[in-house]
C-alpha cells in the first residue's frame, strides 16, 4: 500500500513539474507585453508635461560630455552629469508611482496566472485517477 502512495506522489510531483513549466512559459509570454522602464518614464514625462525640460537636459548633458572628453584628452580630468532622485520629495513619489502603474495590467495578469497554476497544482493532490490529473495538466 505504501508503494502505491509513493508512486502516486511521484506522479503528482512529475505532473506538478509539467504545470510549473507551463506556468513559467505563460508568465514569460505575459512579461513580453510589459513596457521597459525607459518607455514608462517617457510616458510619465509626457503625463507630467516635463518632456521639454528633459530634452533640454539631455542636450546639455551631451554637450558637457563632448567638452569633458576634450578636456580629459588634455588634462586627464573629466566631468559627468548624473541623474538622481530625491526620495523624500513627494513629486518623485507621484512620478515613480505613475510610471510603475503603467505595467499594472501585466502584473495583474501574471498574478492571475500564478494563482491559476497554484490552484491546479493543489487540485492534482485531490485527483483519484491519472486521467483526472492529466486532464488538469492538459496532456
Amino acid at each position: 500500500m505504501s508503494n502505491l502512495k509513493i508512486l502516486g506522489a511521484q506522479r503528482v510531483k512529475a505532473l506538478t513539474a509539467i504545470l510549473e513549466k507551463q506556468r513559467d512559459d505563460k508568465i514569460k509570454e505575459a512579461r513580453k507585453k510589459a513596457l521597459t522602464l525607459e518607455t514608462r518614464e517617457e510616458m510619465a514625462r509626457k503625463h507630467f508635461k516635463v518632456n521639454g525640460i528633459y530634452s533640454k537636459i539631455m542636450e546639455k548633458k551631451a554637450e558637457i560630455e563632448a567638452l569633458s572628453e576634450e578636456y580629459r584628452a588634455k588634462t586627464g580630468y573629466y566631468f559627468t552629469v548624473n541623474r538622481n532622485y530625491d526620495y523624500r520629495n513627494p513629486e518623485w513619489d507621484k512620478f515613480n508611482t505613475f510610471a510603475n502603474k503603467i505595467n499594472d495590467p501585466v502584473d495583474e495578469e501574471i498574478a492571475k496566472i500564478k494563482q491559476e497554476y497554484a490552484e491546479k497544482a493543489n487540485s492534482l493532490w485531490l485527483c483519484e485517477t491519472l486521467e483526472e490529473a492529466k486532464a488538469i495538466v492538459g496532456i
